[in-house]
């Protein structure tokens, strides 16, 4: 299989287990249970970003070198432009969903934040991407870091890689001192007058989570332009970096389970909720999430060609996987699926509001019908993409006829 598949696929994993964690319903859904982020602390968000820079970083440094920089930024803030009026046009979807159905705004106008009262400012504020709906966080995100794509890109491309890397890595940690909080601050207070209580709502810090997207776009132009060295990174004999990884990953997945299970101490568990925070994508996060990315990034990339039979064993494994043709259907139209899957989600509550509490079975067949539904979108695009080839097709055969 081609790279871009198993791309493709991984973003199609990821979609899959955002819809399994997006779907709430009371009580818990004990086969949601079965989730890559039951054993540690990387879970599908972490994943989604970092491939969306990577993708990014391919297709438009192709674009860039290959066309113009001009084309590349009329398409990039094409892009973002594109991505904007789905997410308002969303946004507006759930919260009507919401606020019109008959005895729905109480108990779910908590997902909405302040929108749930249809307020001005909290409109104007949505509208500025600074007060969004629970759900929709990934999309805001990646809204900005295309505005930003083409400054990060053309200092990439002019020889500024490390400067760009650092300024990532420096902003990150700006984040974890609370150096941004001055900010946050005044950004609260100006809502505040806007509407009483109205705040900046998202469960995620961008200027934290941009490190996962410049490290894509790095990789991802680096990648294109053939200055990637696989066999540096990812060597197949003697790894020096697997081990580390690994270790690193078996360590958080103990440790988590650890708390789960209530087996560390108060105190313990305490100072070490110190450094857990996943809004800000603190030390822990960024260190589980980038040993299981090196990790699993060996095995599909040397684990094939590995001596050891688990190695080779596991690579194949997840090759397959990656390689379903659902998660790769799902990944080649990842920005259609996600904001598909929030309206899906919002469905979910008030299906669970006026029609729960559910047992066990029926939560199930709630999970794995909201999974298959992401590709009714999925589907719906190529079927379209493919119309216009037809009838290109149809018009030549006639006039050659």
């Amino acid at each position: 299989m081609s790279r871009s598949a198993t791309l493709d696929g991984l973003r199609g994993y990821f979609l899959v287990f955002m819809m399994v964690n997006h779907v709430v319903l009371a009580g818990g859904v004990l086969l949601a249970k079965v989730n890559h982020a039951e054993l540690g602390y990387v879970q599908d968000a972490q994943g989604f970003v970092l491939l969306s820079g990577i993708v990014a970083g391919m297709y438009y440094t192709r674009v860039w070198t290959q066309r113009s920089p001009e084309a590349a930024r009329r398409r990039l803030f094409a892009r973002a432009r594109e991505l904007y009026v789905s997410t308002m046009l969303v946004i507006a979807l759930v919260t009507a969903m919401v606020v019109l159905v008959p005895g729905a705004r109480e108990p779910l106008g908590g997902f909405l934040g302040h929108l749930a009262w249809l307020e001005p400012g909290t409109l104007l504020a949505s509208a500025l991407l600074l007060h969004s709906p629970t759900f929709t966080d990934l999309l805001i995100q990646y809204i900005l870091y295309l505005a930003a794509t083409p400054l990060l890109l053309r200092l990439i491309l002019d020889g500024h890689a490390r400067k760009v890397a650092l300024g990532s890595a420096a902003l990150w940690a700006a984040v974890q001192m609370g150096l941004h909080v001055p900010v946050l601050s005044a950004l609260d207070a100006g809502l505040g007058r806007l509407s009483d209580g109205l705040a900046v709502r998202g469960p995620f810090n961008p200027l934290a989570w941009q490190v996962l997207y410049v490290a894509g776009l790095l990789i991802g132009s680096a990648v294109q332009r053939g200055r990637f060295d696989t066999d540096r990174w990812f060597p197949v004999e003697r790894p020096p970096w697997l081990v580390p990884a690994l270790v690193t990953v078996v360590v958080c997945a103990a440790w988590h389970l650890s708390f789960v299970h209530e087996l560390v101490s108060p105190i313990v568990g305490e100072r070490f909720l110190r450094y857990v925070d996943r809004t800000e994508f603190s030390l822990v996060y960024l260190a589980n999430f980038a040993a299981l990315a090196y990790v699993v990034s060996w095995l599909l990339i040397a684990g094939p060609r590995s001596s050891h039979p688990v190695a080779a064993g596991t690579a194949r494994l997840l090759t397959a996987l990656f390689n379903l043709p659902f998660l790769r259907l799902l990944g080649r139209h990842s920005l259609q699926v996600y904001l598909f899957h929030v309206l899906v989600a919002y469905a979910i509550l008030l299906i669970d509001l006026f029609g729960g509490p559910f047992n066990q079975l029926t939560k199930a067949v709630l999970l794995l019908a909201s999974v298959a539904s992401l590709a009714i979108p999925a589907l719906w695009r190529e079927r379209s993409r493919a119309k216009p080839a037809e009838r290109g097709a149809v018009r030549m055969g006639s006039s050659r006829g």
